[in-house]
C-alpha cells in the first residue's frame, strides 16, 4: 500500500492507496504556528507520527502493511519531519516531489525549481485523468492557476492570495470588522456585516477565477478542461462558470501517478 502526503501551508492531506484506488484519507493542521516551533522536533515528530497512526487503526491497517511513501511539500521545515517520521516508523526512504522528479511532464517554467511541488502534482493529475489542454485551479492557502498544454508541457501559471488568507486579512487588518465562517450567501446584498463579508468573498473569488480563466483560455489553440481542487473549491465551483469539475482528492491523486512512474522507471 502506498502513503501518499501533500503538505500544504494550512493543512496535511494524506492518503492510503491500494493500486489506484483512494480507500482512505485524512487532513491534518500543519501547525506551523509559534507554539508548534518552540517544540523540540522529536515531540514533533511524535505529533505527526500519532496522527498517522491513528488513521491508520481507524482505516483497520498496519504501518507494516505500507510498502510505498511519497510526499509533496510547501514546507521544508515540515518535509524534513516527514522524511524522518518515513523512515524511522516505517522503514522507508520516502519519494519527495520536485522539479526533477520524473512525471512525464516539460516544465517550461523560467526557474523550474521554483515550480511548487504541489502545482507539479496537480499538473500531473489533470493531465493524465483528465486530459489536456487544462488548467488546475487550487482553492487553497493561495488561489493558483497551473496550465498544461496537450504536449504534455506545464507551461506557468497564476498565484493570487488565497480565501482563507483574505479573511484572516480582513479580521487581523481593520479594526471593526469581525473574523467569520465562510459559508453559502443567500443573497448578492448584506444585510450585516458577517453576511456582507461572505458574499464579498464568495463572489469576489469566483468573478476572479472566471475572470483569470477567461484570459487564460486564450493562450490555448483548442478549450482547455478547467478543474478545480482544494478546500474552498467545493463551494467557489457553485459560483464560478468556468470550472467545470471538482476533484478534492486531484493531488493525493497525482502523487499515486508519481510514484507509479517512479516504480516503472526502476
Amino acid at each position: 500500500m502506498l502513503f501518499a502526503v501533500d503538505i500544504g501551508n494550512t493543512s496535511i492531506s494524506a492518503g492510503i492507496f491500494t493500486n489506484d484506488i483512494l480507500i482512505s484519507k485524512i487532513s491534518i493542521k500543519t501547525k506551523q504556528n509559534d507554539e508548534s516551533r518552540d517544540r523540540s522536533r522529536p515531540v514533533r515528530i511524535e505529533y505527526y507520527f500519532k496522527k498517522l497512526n491513528d488513521f491508520l487503526i481507524e482505516s483497520n491497517l498496519k504501518k507494516e502493511e505500507i510498502t510505498g511513501f511519497i510526499i509533496s511539500s510547501v514546507v521544508p521545515d515540515i518535509t524534513k519531519l516527514f522524511i524522518r517520521l518515513s523512515k524511522e516508523h516505517f522503514n522507508i526512504v520516502p519519494l519527495v516531489v520536485g522539479y526533477k522528479t520524473k512525471t512525464g511532464l516539460k516544465i517550461t517554467y523560467d526557474e523550474p525549481s521554483q515550480v511548487g511541488s504541489d502545482r507539479i502534482v496537480n499538473a500531473v493529475a489533470a493531465y493524465n485523468l483528465y486530459g489536456a489542454p487544462a488548467i488546475v485551479v487550487d482553492c487553497g492557502t493561495a488561489t493558483t492557476f497551473d496550465l498544461v498544454s496537450k504536449e504534455r508541457a506545464y507551461i506557468g501559471g497564476v498565484i493570487c492570495p488565497g480565501i482563507g488568507m483574505s479573511i484572516n486579512a480582513l479580521y487581523r487588518d481593520t479594526a471593526l470588522l469581525p473574523k467569520v465562517e465562510l459559508s453559502k450567501p443567500k443573497s448578492i446584498i448584506g444585510k450585516n456585516t458577517t453576511q456582507s463579508i461572505q458574499i464579498g468573498i464568495v463572489y469576489g473569488f469566483s468573478s476572479m477565477i472566471d475572470g483569470i480563466v477567461k484570459r487564460l483560455k486564450k493562450e490555448f489553440p483548442t478549450p482547455p478542461k478547467v478543474i478545480a481542487t482544494g478546500g474552498w473549491s467545493l463551494l467557489i465551483s457553485q459560483y464560478s462558470k468556468s470550472i467545470q469539475k471538482t476533484d478534492l482528492d486531484l493531488t493525493l491523486q497525482g502523487l499515486r501517478l508519481i510514484f507509479d512512474m517512479g516504480k516503472t522507471s526502476l
